[in-house]
């Protein structure tokens, strides 16, 4: 990841930026752990993507509440 971002000229804001497992519902959870220089990125179970919130079984309950 840190070479590709050095080639393209980007800039990862580590503040900003979460990762997320989708999920079957029958999947049983397993913790998933992505680390950028030497930095844990936060996992997250609910996020906002374009202006929704999904979670991590694609459902989106939370953006319709």
């Amino acid at each position: 990841m840190i070479e590709w971002f050095s080639a393209n000229k980007l800039v990862l804001n580590l503040e900003k930026t979460n990762i997320m497992k989708f999920l079957t519902i029958n999947q049983e959870y397993c913790e998933l752990t992505v680390s950028y220089k030497d930095e844990c990125i936060d996992e997250a179970v609910n996020l906002k993507f374009l202006a929704m919130q999904i979670d991590s079984h694609l459902n989106w309950r939370n953006h319709i509440d």
